[in-house]
């Protein structure tokens, strides 16, 4: 690659460092979080601070399906959703960024409703009560 662009030097940079350089910071904490891991680094002046860098084994992925599992045994009324079906798996993941959270004063007993579009099936409407599960899947 270097060859083919005639570039003369490469750097490697952390993605926590560049991510503080391209936000303006000298300071800062990065949490990157990705569907199978999340990683956090905190960099101090230009430099990650090596105590300070942890790479845990889980992600958005293992969230998701915590939600569902918490969905359904508090009788979430489409019991037959499976994250293997793709619908199911947006619908999923729509439902956490909407209703998952890790603040205190968001958790209450809440109604709210959702529509199931499936290929080749009519769109069906859902109510559901939520309570803490937005909050237990994240923790």
């Amino acid at each position: 690659m270097l060859r083919d662009f005639g570039f003369n030097r490469v750097c490697f940079i952390q993605e926590s460092l560049a991510a503080t350089f391209g936000a303006g910071y000298s300071i800062s904490c990065i949490v990157d979080v990705g569907a199978q891991k999340t990683s956090i680094c905190c960099v101090e002046e230009g430099m990650c601070v090596e105590n300070s860098r942890v790479n845990l084994k889980y992600g958005g992925a293992d969230v998701t399906e915590t939600f569902v599992k918490t969905l359904l045994f508090d009788s979430f009324p489409y019991a037959d959703i499976s994250l293997k079906r793709r619908h199911d798996l947006l619908l999923a993941e729509e439902l956490k960024s909407k209703f998952c959270t890790l603040n205190e004063a968001d958790v209450s007993v809440q109604l709210f409703d959702f529509h199931l579009r499936a290929f080749g099936q009519d769109t069906r409407k859902y109510t559901f009560k939520t309570y803490d599960e937005g909050m237990l899947a994240p923790m």
